[in-house]
């Protein structure tokens, strides 16, 4: 009789909040290992294309790396809501805009330590809404409309360094771009 090459041994629950982390115990190719693994609601990202082809980013404070980045409007799915309705939401939450979604992927973001899936959008036919920014308390976010070429050159040139946001840009441009 053969061991299973790959499983969970046990997995017990170390912290129980908006996220959960728990310590799992588990087998690979005939050796234990011990791993934190992060539990976190599935989210989305939006790319919100302009009439003009432009691209709506934001500026956002991000805590834990202690600096602004830019990125493209994302955030978790709440309660009962589905994909795109989480990606209504955050888009018009982000950015003040609302537009026609189109899903691009979806991919898990840290699978190392997280359990954390994103579902990709464009979002385009987008439009201003009078209404301001319903962000979050904790957000502190400003729109950034950069043309498509110029979002490219800053993924490869540092200047924008968040894997959803270099994902969906790289996608859109490879993809969906009709301009070239």
């Amino acid at each position: 009789m053969h061991e299973k090459e790959y499983g969970i041994i046990n997995s017990e629950l170390i912290y129980n909040g908006p996220v959960k982390l728990r310590l799992d115990t588990f087998r690979v190719n005939g050796k234990i290992f011990t791993k934190e693994v992060v539990e976190h609601n599935a989210s989305v990202g939006i790319i919100p294309i302009t009439n003009n082809g432009e691209i709506v980013l934001i500026k956002q404070y991000r805590h834990a790396v202690d600096e602004y980045l830019i990125e493209i409007p994302a955030g978790k799915i709440e309660n009962e809501e589905n994909p795109i309705e989480a990606a209504k939401r955050e888009l018009e939450e982000e950015t003040g805009y609302r537009g026609e979604l189109t899903p691009l992927t979806q991919c898990y973001l840290a699978p190392g330590y997280d359990t954390e899936m994103m579902y990709l959008f464009i979002a385009k036919d987008i439009c201003k809404e009078d209404n301001s920014l319903l962000k979050d308390d904790d957000e502190n976010i400003s729109n950034m409309i950069v043309k498509l070429d110029d979002a490219l050159c800053y993924c490869f040139n540092g200047y924008i360094r968040d894997c959803k946001t270099i994902t969906a840009i790289l996608l859109y441009y490879t993809s969906f771009n009709k301009t070239k």
